[in-house]
């Protein structure tokens, strides 16, 4: 058995009691103090043993030796930005300090990187959408936002669309080519293997305007996937301040191409607002 063991200067008890009150399924365990005044200064954490949400650590005081760099740091993996953002602050309230791409040092000065889960997942699969983007995105960041980090994983910037065909009717079409335009774009492409210009289709099943729409067309794009159809319907109601849209669509073969998807309409209604928005 392997066990981190994070030495301190003279505040072992003091940050084991901080990040057990921070993380689920955490306790301190054991703690043994100095009795006299050698090494490590008598009352000071002579050995102790604490558990941060199920993995054990152990810890002691130092003395003024013991300094942390950011070659050493704890990794916390987040399912939402609501842990990105409660983690973050809790680890930095009291004088902690800020680093970049996700990275913090806490007011005892160990480091902690706090990173979705998802992240993990964008620099992992280049094909579904655009890794290089996405760190791009993440380098200019201090704490990390999901919803910065998917709009650059999944946005459509550097490409052009050129529409074909339109029938706007039930069995119409809509025939259009997606071509990647700018240079970074066009580089990524390249190395990802894909390519710059693709064509898509998608037939509509309802058109009842100004109410609602709705298209299907076929997942065809999966590696290993045989092509299978998937619906979208678009809702739209007036409200008092606008109008609210509701868009919908068949999960995908697993959970992991409909979380992808999800992102990937996400990403897709953030750049209509922008563009909504510039036209006001």
């Amino acid at each position: 058995m392997i066990k981190p063991c994070i030495v301190y200067k003279d505040q072992a008890e003091e940050a084991m009691n901080f990040y057990v009150s921070i993380f689920p399924n955490s306790k301190i365990v054991s703690i043994q103090r100095s009795e006299t005044d050698g090494p490590v200064a008598k009352g000071k954490v002579l050995g102790a043993t604490f558990v941060l949400d199920g993995r054990e650590y152990t810890t002691f005081d130092g003395g003024p030796t013991f300094e942390f760099s950011e070659g050493f740091s704890l990794m916390v993996n987040c399912k939402t930005q609501e842990e990105v953002d409660r983690y973050w602050t809790r680890l930095t309230e009291g004088g902690g300090e800020e680093g970049p791409c996700g990275w913090l040092k806490d007011r005892f000065g160990l480091s902690w990187q706090i990173v979705p889960e998802v992240l993990g997942q964008m620099l992992s699969d280049p094909k579904s959408g655009n890794s290089e983007a996405a760190i791009q995105a993440m380098l200019k960041m201090k704490k990390l936002d999901i919803a910065e980090l998917e709009k650059a994983y999944h946005g459509t910037r550097g490409f052009s669309v050129t529409v074909s065909a339109l029938d706007l009717r039930p069995g119409g079409d809509l025939l259009y080519t997606m071509s990647a335009v700018e240079p970074e774009q066009m580089e990524y492409m390249v190395k990802a293997g894909m390519p710059l210009s693709t064509d898509h289709k998608l037939t509509f099943t309802e058109v009842d305007p100004p109410r609602l729409l709705a298209y299907k067309d076929m997942a065809d794009f999966i590696p290993g996937v045989e092509p299978y159809e998937v619906r979208t319907v678009i809702e739209l109601e007036e409200v008092e301040d606008g109008v609210r849209m509701l868009l919908t669509f068949d999960r995908m073969h697993d959970e992991r191409w409909t979380e992808l998807a999800r992102m990937g309409r996400e990403s897709e209604l953030a750049r209509l607002a922008e563009v909504l928005a510039a036209r006001e």
